[in-house]
């Protein structure tokens, strides 16, 4: 009898042991962490995977029971179609367990997302939760995503405890690490006069524009087409806004990639030089080329969508778009790089023209870039095929990217005397010869332009001011130069002419000059009269051609603008 008692207790216990060792059973989880764009629309979070462990095969994290939800962080869930199956956003699969009632749905409050399934029953084997995409364009550069795994009884049943920390009804582990998905790595700048008409090839701003991490510009997911109720895949393409801001009035950029065959009429003067047009303007504008102790290959291209002008609020701003399309060669069985291997860079050059009779003083343009398209504020609507961004625009400090200033001209009169001794004064004139086509050949003369004509002239010290000073004068001691108005608006070929003693801020002065006119290819020259001596008439008559001086804001090797340095027909070096 005893026997029997004992083998029946036996027969209990290793029947109560297996019952616990069923209910005893969990999942432990393992995620492939991306990087996602921060402010993007349609962002993927990392895989999730579910391995279904025993009691007796023990490291597990989260107990096995009959429903799942899975949150992220309260983001949106950008694709949610009514059922869930292995190939729709997301994608829920399972190797080995049963998935029943899968759905993905937002709250309509709160807008957070939540993955739910159940399972019926669990054998060995793997659930796999991948191309969930989120909602993260209100997370910065630096955030995470985290995601929590919630098990629940379906039959209101209770848990087998488990004694280990790790083991629980709730996990949160991170998915994704969220960063800036684009920067602008350089700017290459450029300073144009407001009378040049074509800017030659060899003097271009550029954009260097570049992914904030690998991967940044594609996605490999599938997209979700409502219409069809199927999933459809998506090219690994990823557009890229570029806007220059406060672009002065009268100039035009041409980007590469824009082929159309006219883009702007106003300018009449080698506007696309003929022996790079076509390459210049081809679509795609760049490949990107990585070589691995193989043949250089292409993995990416930069195609022009659209340019246009005149945006923004006070419609000084210019853009253009390029979609960047990643190419890979498959399984990379050449061991090359792929382009969501490497970061891809593209450098970015227009072509500038001026209206010279638009420019006026010109002004200094800025240039960013960003991920585009922006999403419409509050539209959610037909988003789930698109990538779509609220990204800031970017860009580096260099100062300018376009540099439009006035055709100047400096002139010095090395001495002027206007009347500070009797019977003495010097006569000045300024000729604007910048309207000479009937000389040169078509198109090889000055662009015609007026401007201002101002003179500032600086006092020699007088014989007490150099007593004051010890009989060395210096910068201290002398008077403040004079800044007077000669002319006001110095048409294309006129000149103006004036005695500096009946000019009302000249009378008196006697010094040198420098004159500032507000065009190119001003020439000036002085004619100085006096009376030598005493009771004689007029016995001194002097004229000297004024010095054309190089504006030392573009020296002659700088790469500036044609007609400001010392290397310009038109200057003299000094």
């Amino acid at each position: 009898m005893r026997l029997k008692f004992t083998i029946a207790i036996c027969a209990l216990l290793a029947l109560g042991l297996a019952v616990a060792e069923v209910n005893a059973q969990g999942y432990r989880i393992a995620v492939n962490r991306t990087d996602m764009v921060a402010g993007g629309h349609n962002q993927m979070v990392g895989a999730i995977q579910l391995t279904h462990r025993t009691q007796a095969q023990g490291d597990f994290n989260i107990i096995e029971n009959g429903t799942y939800e899975i949150t992220f962080d309260g983001l949106s869930l950008t694709e949610t179609p009514a059922t869930i199956t292995a190939t729709s956003f997301p994608s829920i699969a399972a190797s080995g367990p049963t998935i029943s009632a899968a759905s993905a749905t937002n709250d309509e409050d709160t807008k957070a997302g939540k993955i739910k399934f159940s399972t019926t029953h669990t054998v060995d084997g793997t659930i796999t939760i991948d191309n969930v995409l989120v909602d993260v364009s209100g997370l910065a550069d630096g955030a995470t995503v985290m995601a929590t795994i919630s098990a629940t009884a379906s039959d209101g049943g209770t848990f087998t405890p488990i004694d280990a920390p790790a083991q629980t009804t709730t996990v949160t582990f991170k998915v994704s690490d969220v960063k800036d998905g684009l920067n602008v790595s350089a700017v290459g700048q450029v300073s144009v006069l407001n009378c040049d008409k074509g800017i030659g090839a060899s003097r271009l701003p550029s954009i260097t524009v570049e992914e904030g991490f690998v991967d940044a510009w594609e996605t490999n997911a599938l997209a979700f087409d409502a219409d069809a109720g199927t999933p459809v895949a998506v090219s690994n393409t990823t557009n890229i806004r570029v806007v220059v801001a406060n672009v002065p009035t009268g100039v035009t950029f041409r980007w590469p990639g824009d082929n159309r065959a006219t883009w702007n009429t106003a300018s009449t003067v080698d506007e696309v030089p003929s022996s790079d047009t076509a390459a210049f303007f081809a679509d795609p504008i760049q490949e990107v080329v990585r070589t691995e102790g193989q043949a250089a290959e292409s993995i990416g291209t930069l195609n022009y969508v659209e340019s246009g002008a005149a945006i923004g609020s006070d419609k000084t701003k210019h853009f253009v778009v390029y979609q960047f399309e990643g190419v890979t060669d498959g399984d990379n069985t050449n061991n090359t790089k792929d382009h969501n291997q490497v970061k891809n860079v593209f450098k970015i050059s227009p072509r500038i023209t001026v209206d010279t009779a638009k420019t006026g003083a010109g002004g200094v343009s800025d240039v960013s870039a960003q991920l585009w398209p922006v999403a419409k504020t509050g539209d959610d609507d037909d988003r789930g095929a698109k990538l779509t961004y609220t990204h800031a625009l970017e860009t580096k400090d260099e100062g300018y990217f376009v540099n439009v200033t006035e055709c100047v001209t400096y002139l010095l009169y090395p001495f002027l005397t206007c009347g500070a001794q009797a019977d003495w004064t010097t006569g000045i004139a300024v000729a604007n010869t910048s309207k000479d086509d009937e000389v040169f050949p078509v198109n090889k003369g000055a662009a015609p332009q007026g401007g201002s004509v101002m003179i500032h002239a600086y006092p020699k010290s007088s014989y007490e001011e150099k007593m004051a000073a010890g009989m060395m004068s210096s910068p201290e001691e002398l008077s403040d130069p004079i800044s007077a108005t000669i002319s006001g608006n110095l048409a294309a070929g006129d000149t103006v002419a004036v005695t500096c003693n009946a000019h009302a801020m000249l009378a008196g002065f006697e010094g040198y000059a420098i004159v500032r006119a507000a065009f190119r290819h001003a020439h000036g020259m002085a004619f100085v009269l006096g009376n030598f001596q005493d009771g004689a008439a007029i016995d001194v008559a002097h004229g000297y051609i004024a010095l054309v001086v190089p504006d030392p804001e573009f020296e002659a090797d700088s790469g500036g603008p044609q007609g400001r340095g010392a290397a310009d027909g038109e200057s003299l070096g000094q």
